[in-house]
C-alpha cells in the first residue's frame, strides 16, 4: 500500500504469549499500534507532532533491543518518537538529505 511505514514493535514473543504489535506510520503522519494477534485491531492512535516546519516523515523502524522507535524525515533528520504520545525528538541528521526521498513513500 503506497503511504504506509510498517515495523514489528516487539520482537521474540514466545508461542504461547501475544504475538508482536505492529507500529504501522500513515502518509498523514499517524502513528498506529496494530494487537499482534488481531492486526484489524488497532490498540493506539497518535499523531506525531513536532517536525521541522516542511518536513515530513518517510521512514520508521523499532530497534529491538531496546524497542526505541526511530524515524526519518524527507529533509534528513533522524529522530527517536515516543509510540504513546507521538512526540519526536531529534536524534542525527544525515549529511546529505536523501537523492530521491519520494521513493521512500
Amino acid at each position: 500500500m503506497r503511504g504506509l511505514i510498517a515495523t514489528i514493535a516487539e520482537a521474540g514473543a514466545a508461542a504461547t504469549e501475544k504475538g508482536p504489535d505492529l507500529l504501522v506510520l500513515g502518509a498523514d503522519g499517524v502513528l498506529s499500534r496494530h494487537d499482534g494477534d488481531r492486526l484489524g485491531k488497532v490498540e493506539r492512535r497518535v499523531r506525531v507532532t513536532g517536525l521541522a516546519a516542511g518536513d515530513r516523515l518517510v521512514g520508521m523502524d523499532v530497534r529491538p533491543a531496546t524497542g526505541g522507535v526511530y524515524a526519518i524525515c524527507v529533509k534528513g533528520q533522524l529522530y527517536t518518537v515516543d509510540a504513546s504520545s507521538g512526540k519526536p525528538w531529534p536524534w542525527a541528521r544525515l549529511s546529505r538529505p536523501p537523492a530521491r526521498p519520494w521513493a521512500w513513500t
